[in-house]
């Protein structure tokens, strides 16, 4: 039932940020702007026993969804 209920919400979140804006960043606001000006580096501290969101891959790295979304919106942001 766990796993089901993963799939639902991976499936859902995919859907949901299927119809946003590739590259818009309005969304911010006034105030993240120089926040993120501020912090060119925003550390995470991943949950390695917890795939398929995060675990820790056979060379090391971080791998998993939170990952994908966390490179994505570092792409969007840069």
């Amino acid at each position: 039932m766990r796993k089901i209920s993963l799939l639902i919400c991976v499936f859902t979140l995919f859907t949901i940020s299927a119809g946003y804006p590739k590259t818009s960043l309005t969304n911010l606001t006034a105030e993240e702007f120089p926040w993120l000006a501020g912090h060119p580096v925003i550390r995470v501290a991943p949950n390695p026993g917890f795939p398929p969101i995060e675990w820790f891959g056979e060379d090391g790295d971080i791998d998993g969804l939170s990952i994908d979304f966390l490179l994505l919106l570092a792409e969007k942001l840069d």
